[in-house]
């Protein structure tokens, strides 16, 4: 099932809400591509959350999501494309503090990740860093 991408209206931040089934090598590569474009098209900094709550996610799926998404953030910085500053996750189960710890290391793009139980705390942890962001 396709992992829906949306910018939160008026802010600069990115939503991907992952659903079951999740195929990692059929839902990851639209998924990615759709967070490439919209990053394109805000011409600013954004930031991702990656809501992976509702999605029952094994070891296989994770090593799978993370080399997909390690592949893409490497192919952008070939290019010199500018990469957000981390990615958060919503979830609570030990593989997805995995996730987000992984996402640090250079083999899966060295952009460091934080993780939350909630969607509310996600987004109060990602708007105050907006808003400590330098003026552009």
């Amino acid at each position: 099932m396709p992992i829906p991408v949306e910018m939160l209206a008026d802010e600069p931040i990115l939503l991907a809400t992952f659903n079951e089934p999740f195929v990692p090598e059929v839902d990851m590569p639209p998924m990615l591509a759709d967070i490439k474009r919209l990053r394109e098209l805000a011409q600013q900094q954004v930031s991702i959350i990656l809501d992976v709550s509702a999605v029952d996610i094994d070891f296989t799926k994770l090593v799978m999501a993370l080399a997909q998404a390690g592949e893409q953030i490497r192919a952008q910085q070939r290019v010199g494309a500018a990469l957000p500053d981390e990615y958060v996750f919503v979830g609570s189960s030990a593989l997805i503090q995995l996730a987000a710890e992984a996402m640090g290391q250079d083999q899966y793009g060295g952009i460091g990740g934080a993780m939350f139980a909630s969607l509310e705390d996600a987004l109060s942890y990602v708007r105050t860093r907006i808003t400590s962001r330098p003026e552009m």
